[in-house]
């Protein structure tokens, strides 16, 4: 029988830092032109083309697999409630609708109307299939819309897909058990996950009809599954094997995966294990801690993670507007001073980045959290 309280873990200081990372890695394309430290045969360069003087920034090419974090916590987040809600299928899909489109649906328009009405400013493509196929959360399935708009939009699509796939992992779980179920949703994800391009020395996207194979949703099924997995061991009271792996030893090997270029698809796959190590060590640590209430919500102290956790309340809102922003701001404001590129990192996370979480924060409380509350009223 599953328990009727269950210890939390306050993810917000780990969504704030998946927004942080995210952010950073971004803002190396539109600083120095690209996101990922060049190759140097099998094995990547630890400094950039541009010289050494950025290499304090070095970490932030890491930044990508601040979505893995988002994937493995939503995994955990939405099983944990389909657990706990029992609300049905028709249900969830309102609750999942309403938590995720309103606010998206928002910023589409919003940068939609930009790249319409000041196509200098906001120069992404934005024709109406773009619009539909974004409006229709099924713009990663093809190369031609994956980036239009928003490009941070297309884990958005990626995610609301997963989201689509739970009853077939419930009932993969259900017919065979988890230990199957994250077999073949990690089969599938290591299969799209390799280096195609790299293997054949080609276009894949050519030979699959014009779909991205990093935008295919089966690419992230497992690293999504495992932290849903975890939530299903808490539910049922069971123990947290994850929690037995050092989470150093899983940091690290995501490192290596991030090294070498054979092993660099597997990062991301990578980085959602170590987050769902981490998820279940607090779980574990709740477990054998001195709380004195099932329902105490495990925070971290510190001024850093505080901060961490205010932009993790609001890290979807930051998610969805970042982007195109930040691109603008950089082309008018920045791109012409005479000042090191270092310098302007340090203005974007100094000065954008709390404009952005400021603004993002308003769009968290007057459309995400109401929407979301409406969701959970329409389902009682």
């Amino acid at each position: 029988m599953p328990r009727k309280k269950l210890y939390r873990v306050d993810l917000e200081p780990a969504r704030g830092l998946s927004i942080l990372m995210v952010f950073g890695f971004h803002l190396l394309s539109i600083i120095i032109g690209y996101q990922n430290l060049p190759w140097d045969g099998w094995f990547r360069r630890l400094h950039f083309d541009i010289g050494w003087s950025m290499v304090p920034f070095v970490p932030l090419t890491l930044g990508w697999h601040g979505v893995a974090i988002f994937f493995a916590i939503s995994g955990y987040c939405i099983q944990l409630s389909w657990l706990q809600s029992e609300c049905g299928w028709f249900n969830y899909g309102i609750r999942r609708f309403a938590r995720l489109f309103p606010t998206y649906f928002l910023w589409l328009m919003v940068f939609s109307l930009a790249c319409w009405f000041l196509p200098t400013a906001f120069q992404m493509s934005c024709d109406l299939p773009q619009f539909l196929s974004h409006l229709l959360l099924v713009h990663n399935w093809s190369s031609s819309t994956l980036w239009g708009i928003n490009p941070s939009f297309w884990s958005i699509a990626v995610e609301v897909q997963l989201y689509a796939l739970l009853p077939i992992l419930v009932f993969l779980v259900s017919r065979y058990g988890w230990g199957k179920a994250l077999f073949v949703t990690a089969l599938l994800e290591i299969v799209f996950r390799l280096p195609w391009d790299w293997i054949l020395d080609a276009d894949m996207s050519a030979y699959l009809g014009g779909v991205n194979v990093y935008g295919v949703t089966f690419a992230y099924w497992f690293s999504w599954s495992i932290g849903a997995w975890v939530a299903s061991r808490q539910y049922a009271g069971a123990s947290q094997p994850l929690a037995k792996v050092p989470l150093f030893i899983a940091i690290v090997f995501v490192l290596v995966c991030w090294f070498i270029r054979p092993l660099s698809g597997f990062s991301f796959l990578a980085a959602s294990f170590a987050t769902s190590v981490y998820l279940s060590k607090k779980l574990q640590e709740a477990e054998s801690g001195n709380a004195t209430s099932p329902n105490v919500t495990l925070k971290m102290s510190s001024l850093w993670c505080r901060a961490l956790s205010i932009m993790g309340v609001c890290s979807y809102s930051l998610y969805l507007l970042h982007q195109p922003l930040m691109i603008v701001i950089h082309d008018l404001l920045l791109q012409d001073l005479k000042i090191h590129s270092a310098f302007k990192m340090m203005i974007h996370f100094g000065v954008v980045l709390p404009v952005f979480t400021g603004v993002a924060y308003l769009s968290y409380q007057y459309i995400e959290k109401p929407s979301a509350l409406w969701g959970r009223k329409m389902t009682v």
